[in-house]
């Protein structure tokens, strides 16, 4: 599921330059990066609650009803501008570093401000080389074994 999505979304943007630009209401399609008892890789939609808090429903295997995890206050993440996608960050202000916990379609690279502004995140930073490349390779190279559809 991960590698169809992702490189469908990856050829659609380098070759096609597709772009997805959400507006205001919008859920944005995101893989998740082990949050909470979300494997990673989990295929599902961001939203932002009515109280302001930063929500990824996924389903298992795709089907079956939705289940809803809320994942904190939207106004303390941040969408992390990269070099072939951006992600969802929690900046970590003590150590002057970030903890990625989405990555997003690469069909939504260039429109980082609207993921922001659709989604209430903080602010939009720029990630693509203080350590692009090696993310995206270590990203890509991970094989846990873990699903890709849900717990």
């Amino acid at each position: 599921m991960f590698g169809t999505v992702f490189a469908l979304g990856l050829l659609r943007a380098l070759l096609f330059d597709a772009q997805n630009r959400p507006n205001l209401g919008d859920s944005v399609p995101a893989f998740s990066t082990r949050v909470r008892t979300v494997p990673r890789r989990t295929y599902g939609r961001l939203h932002t609650g009515q109280d302001g808090t930063l929500m990824f429903g996924y389903r298992r295997l795709l089907v079956g009803s939705e289940k809803k995890l809320v994942v904190g206050k939207a106004s303390s993440f941040e969408v992390g501008q990269g070099i072939f996608f951006p992600s969802v960050i929690e900046p970590i202000e003590s150590a002057g570093k970030h903890r990625v916990v989405f990555r997003l379609l690469p069909t939504h690279r260039g429109a980082e401000e609207p993921v922001r502004a659709c989604l209430g995140l903080a602010q939009v930073r720029d990630m693509r080389f203080t350590k692009g490349i090696r993310s995206f390779w270590k990203f890509v190279m991970e094989s846990g074994g873990e699903s890709s559809v849900g717990p």
